[in-house]
């Protein structure tokens, strides 16, 4: 009891110095010191190089495959099996890393253990550009991938501690900004040197950090924790050299009564496993993840024009694709509307105003460039394919090997974008940040209009994807934010509306334009929304929650021109009763794992997002072309079109009297249901094709049949409506934090397909392709059928208590 007590008296006298310090300096931070910089900055020098390793075998399996003795140093061409070994080889071994290094700092110390693998790295990079067989290639290459593992566990820990909570943030988004330069310098150096000067240069970053490093301090924390005061004090003196020495005490009595309060608590991870909520919401939630790489979606997609050049359809291509967004777009605008009837049937509500409207249509002007942009690559490398040169600015066709890695290398940087820039909402504010993604999205599509190599190309949509992957993050959180309860389904749903507005723009351009006007087209869509954005007002919650109450108000009266000053008043009354809860709950990243609500929330995304993502929906469309010629058909265009308002009259008949008398979820199992039949049969028909059966030629309408019960299918469920459920599914506080994560697994999903799915295609053909997708959504209906609750109406409160007395195959 006595230890508790000091610990009590400890953190009062640290509360009320630091109340006095915020009366006397007006809030404001003293800025950080020269040597706090330095010490950040030498450390994430590990984390280039670290970064420039992980995507090492992409320009170096392309020089060991080739045939030139000065260019491979294997003297002949690495097979697919030592392929397979060397990248497989690494990621099950640095797995050993992320465990097991990360503890090595809790007994070396974090400076140590950090200076310790960043030598590590430096000798095994070394080694690796020296090697010259395979099994040196894979030992090397393995152990820099293990001490990247353990640099990723220990350095974000040492710069959490050393930084304070004003300015951690801060350098965490430096630390993250050092992983995709550090890919960016090895896609663009790779391709010009030999292996062994180009690992060489990788490695190079890493000989100023062994110097610097050394200069650096021990974290105070680590050193408190061992019980080092004298070197604890010493090291907080010079990392803020600036402060005074009440305020270094007062730093110094801030980490004890942490470290204290961290004894008290004790392991929060064991907990996890110790209560029957959170082993069930680790199960769950490794149920969706663990069919996550079954998926098909988004991997065709960016290649649909090239496969339909392959596959001799007489199809035009860009009309094939134009059907399905536009019954994507008529399905959304309907499932707005009835959205809005239905909220408004249990009462009165005053009308959106224009000013919301206003504000709503201009952000989402981002969605339509940022969608129209994901499908820039099907008529782009249709135009680099040719020999044309004034069709193909690259002056010769595209190869494979330069096709890949424009596919694959932006998805694996944007994760960069999915994960942390959500989070940097938190600090520039909505729409600050909104406003920064569209301006890096705008520089980087006009630079990508005047690109003439393939290398430029493949660094500037990187860019563009990172920037994408904000706006996918970010956009949603504004629209929940400047909504209310009753309409905020609604304007979700009207950013789904502009996805596949985008991608109908998009390809309709890509077959007129050459190759440079129609990425300017693409970027042009951006002029209005940097003009009119400005005038759009920051989210009334984020102004709240830095204290901001006059612009808050000032926001609210801006959105809700038709609201009487005590309304305004009881919407400010909710917004900030809501965010002092959610500060008294002190949540944080891993406590959203540590919450019931929490972990229910993100369990239900991860299943409504895979489920939309493993459906198959960008496979079976390109596909369209070999499926009507080998039915026989000769559809032109006009045919199509035909054809899609016929469709789009079904699903708006199908839609019209199903979604008055049932809620959200049964119109997902639906859709679900529908398209893995609709997946199955197609299967079915390309099976009877591949062993040549007579039964092909006798129901040669089988696929268009399918095909248009598949659009109708995923038009009136899963494609408009998880991304408006998933944003009603968490507190404002844990919003940004939760669709990082789900934004990263949509990545790494979109990553692995658009890199492996060629290899999987031609392995297993096309109807196991088919059959999987169709699994796929039979087990998205049993997923969504027995876990997701029906939350339509509902308030943020309201949805986090059905939240926390969630149980299992709740109806």
């Amino acid at each position: 009891m006595t230890e508790k007590d000091i610990v009590d008296t400890e953190t009062s006298t640290l509360q009320e110095n630091m109340k006095y310090e915020d009366d006397h300096n007006g809030g404001r931070k003293k800025p950080d010191t020269l040597f706090l910089y330095f010490a950040v900055v030498t450390g994430i020098l590990t984390w280039l190089s670290g970064g420039s390793s992980v995507v090492w075998p992409s320009p170096a399996i392309v020089k060991l495959k080739s045939n030139v003795t000065g260019e491979n140093p294997l003297g002949r061409p690495i097979t697919t099996l030592e392929i397979s070994m060397l990248l497989g080889t690494q990621s099950a071994v640095s797995l050993l890393g992320s465990a097991l290094l990360p503890k090595l700092a809790d007994i070396l110390g974090r400076k140590r253990c950090i200076h310790l693998i960043g030598s590590g790295m430096f000798l095994s990079m070394s080694a690796l550009a020296f090697s010259n067989n395979i099994n040196q290639f894979i030992i090397f290459f393995t152990l820099t991938a293990s001490f990247f593992a353990g640099i990723m566990g220990v350095l974000p820990m040492y710069i959490t501690e050393i930084c304070e909570d004003h300015n951690r943030a801060k350098y965490g988004c430096l630390m993250a900004v050092c992983l995709p330069l550090g890919q960016l310098y090895t896609f663009l150096i790779g391709p010009l040197l030999s292996i062994q000067w180009y690992t060489l240069l990788l490695a190079a970053p890493l000989i100023p950090f062994m110097v610097l490093f050394s200069l650096v301090p021990e974290s105070p924390v680590f050193l408190l924790k061992n019980e080092k005061e004298k070197e604890c004090i010493l090291a907080i003196r010079k990392l803020r050299n600036n402060k005074t020495d009440e305020e270094l005490e007062n730093d110094f009595l801030s980490i004890n009564s942490r470290l204290n309060a961290n004894v008290q608590q004790g392991n929060t991870f064991t907990k996890l496993f110790k209560t029957k909520e959170g082993r069930l919401g680790v199960l769950l939630t490794l149920i969706p993840m663990c069919t996550q790489f079954l998926s098909g979606i988004s991997v065709i997609l960016p290649l649909l024009a090239p496969i339909f050049n392959e596959s001799g359809s007489n199809i035009i291509k860009s009309n094939t694709m134009t059907e399905k967004d536009i019954v994507d777009t008529e399905t959304s605008t309907l499932q707005e509307n009835m959205k809005y009837e239905d909220d408004h049937n249990g009462g009165r509500k005053k009308p959106d105003t224009l000013f919301l409207y206003f504000a709503v249509v201009t952000a989402t002007i981002l969605m339509l460039v940022n969608s129209a942009l994901s499908v820039w690559t099907s008529p782009a490398i249709v135009k680099m394919q040719s020999n044309n040169p004034d069709e193909n600015i690259l002056g010769r066709p595209i190869t494979t090997w330069e096709t890949s890695i424009l596919l694959g290398v932006p998805g694996l940087v944007s994760l960069a974008g999915s994960t942390f820039l959500p989070k940097l909402s938190d600090i520039l504010g909505r729409k600050k940040s909104l406003q920064l993604m569209g301006l890096g999205i705008f520089l980087s599509t006009i630079g990508l209009a005047f690109c003439n190599t393939i290398n430029l190309m493949t660094i500037l949509s990187c860019f563009i994807q990172i920037f994408c992957a904000g706006v996918i993050g970010i956009l949603p959180i504004y629209l929940t934010e400047i909504c209310e309860d009753h309409n905020r389904a609604k304007h979700g749903c009207l950013m789904t509306v502009f996805s596949p507005i985008g991608q109908v723009y998009a390809l309709s351009l890509g077959p007129l334009f050459n190759l440079r006007v129609f990425t300017l087209l693409l970027s042009a869509p951006m002029v209005p929304f940097l003009i009119l954005f400005f005038f759009a007002p920051e989210s009334p919650v984020h102004l709240l929650s830095k204290g901001m109450e006059k612009e808050c108000i000032a926001s609210l009266k801006k959105l809700r021109k038709n609201k009487t000053k005590k309304e305004i008043e009881n919407e400010f009354y909710n917004i900030n009763t809501s965010i002092k809860e959610s500060e008294e709950s002190k949540f944080s990243f891993i406590q959203l794992f540590g919450t019931k609500e929490g972990r229910v929330g993100l369990m239900l995304a991860f299943v409504l997002i895979l489920s939309q993502n493993l459906c198959g929906v960008q496979i079976i469309f390109p596909l369209l072309g070999p499926i009507f010629n080998d039915s026989g058909s000769k559809l032109s265009g006009d045919v199509i079109a035909v054809i899609a308002a016929v469709v789009k009259l079904i699903t708006f008949t199908i839609t019209t009297f199903v979604i008055e008398t049932t809620g959200r979820k049964p119109m997902l199992i639906i859709s679900s249901i529908g398209a893995g039949v609709s997946s199955t049969t197609l299967g079915i028909f390309f099976y009877l094709k591949y062993i040549q059966s007579p039964f092909v030629e006798s129901f040669h309408w089988g696929p268009l049949l399918s095909v248009s019960a598949f659009i109708i299918s995923y038009s009136i469920g899963l494609g408009p409506i998880p991304m408006a459920i998933v944003c009603e599914l968490f507190p404002s506080d844990l919003r940004s934090t939760a669709l990082a994560i789900i934004s990263t697994v949509s990545a790494l999903v979109v990553t692995g397909y658009t890199t492996f799915y060629p290899v999987l295609a031609e392995l297993i053909h096309t109807h196991w392709c088919m059959w999987i997708f169709g699994l796929s959504c039979f087990v998205g209906t049993l997923l969504i059928s027995t876990m997701l609750p029906e939350v339509r109406g509902k308030s943020v409160v309201e949805i986090q208590e059905i939240l926390r007395k969630y149980t299992f195959c709740m109806k």
